[in-house]
């Protein structure tokens, strides 16, 4: 659906003065995202039928953007897309089980580098499926996908809860608040009813207990956050799909504030392999080992040996 919009958007000169003469990359995106925000918010009738397959897409979003222009290009032009992919967890939990199996730690604090909402901040309260074993609690939100190679069935035998929940985010998003939660939902894409279904219970289970978000750039206030760090908990500092923006010089600066902390620290990433635009596929790594290759949004990992 978001390639006919975008065929038909790339042809339209009221949709290229949404974004202006000199767009930002993610333009496409937060196009999108504006469309379904309208839609889910009740202000599109015509694209929520749309996405439903009542309407044609195209005439429906036009009619959208005629009526909507001025927020169309505002939220275009100013809102960054996020995401918050809760199903990226499933992708993260062997390298935090790991982390911790190796610490002896059976309580951890965690701090998410590109947090958004703080949704993957409570991957220790989903449920997890992996091929003929399960791990975590009874819950609304339940992760699975398609695993290749040799699995690290040891690592589900750790038994390990989140103590300290940190996010640092440039542009956190309140989704304790309906605006803050509708705001996530519409970055998601509105042929996926399975991915909304899923953000919105691990909304439900954030909103529980709410995580500190901190409104910063993260090359800036990681030292600061791992200084508050308590010396007798490991503290997992993660990131997914985040850092691939980082310059090498960036990327060298967290490598030096883990480096240099004096409490311990494991640092578990899910990102491009560096030098990479990120397309293909993306690598897990724990401690700079890279431990396996995976799909962006975490539908697969294929496990290294």
């Amino acid at each position: 659906m978001n390639r006919e919009l975008a065929r038909h958007a790339l042809d339209d000169p009221l949709a290229g003065a949404v974004a202006g003469p000199d767009p930002p990359w993610e333009a496409p995106l937060a196009f999108f995202a504006a469309l379904h925000y309208l839609a889910l918010s009740g202000e599109a009738p015509r694209v929520a039928a749309a996405y439903r397959g009542d309407e044609a897409i195209w005439p429906a979003a036009r009619q959208a953007l005629e009526e909507h222009f001025d927020f169309v290009r505002r939220f275009v032009r100013e809102r960054p897309v996020q995401t918050n992919e809760v199903g990226r967890c499933w992708a993260l939990l062997p390298l935090f089980l790991l982390a911790a199996w190796r610490a002896s730690a059976a309580v951890v604090d965690v701090i998410e580098l590109g947090a958004s909402a703080g949704l993957n901040l409570y991957w220790d309260r989903y449920h997890y499926v992996y091929p003929g074993l399960e791990w975590g609690p009874e819950a609304p939100v339940v992760l699975a996908g398609e695993w290749r190679g040799p699995f690290p069935g040891e690592t589900l035998d750790v038994r390990v809860s989140v103590r300290r929940r940190v996010g640092i985010d440039r542009s956190p998003i309140d989704a304790t608040t309906d605006e803050g939660a509708l705001l996530l939902q519409s970055f998601l894409w509105a042929d996926q009813p399975e991915r909304l279904d899923r953000q919105r219970a691990a909304i439900e289970v954030m909103r529980r207990d709410p995580p500190r978000l901190v409104r910063a750039n993260y090359l800036n206030a990681l030292p600061s956050v791992l200084a508050e760090a308590d010396p007798e908990v490991l503290t997992i500092v993660f990131s997914s799909a985040s850092m691939q923006y980082l310059s090498d010089e960036e990327f060298a600066r967290v490598d030096a504030a883990i480096a240099d902390a004096t409490t311990p620290v494991a640092w578990a990433t899910m990102e491009p392999p560096r030098g990479t635009d990120g397309y293909g596929h993306f690598v897990l790594s724990l401690d700079r080992e890279v431990l396996a290759d995976v799909q962006y949004h975490g539908a697969w990992v294929a496990w290294r040996s």
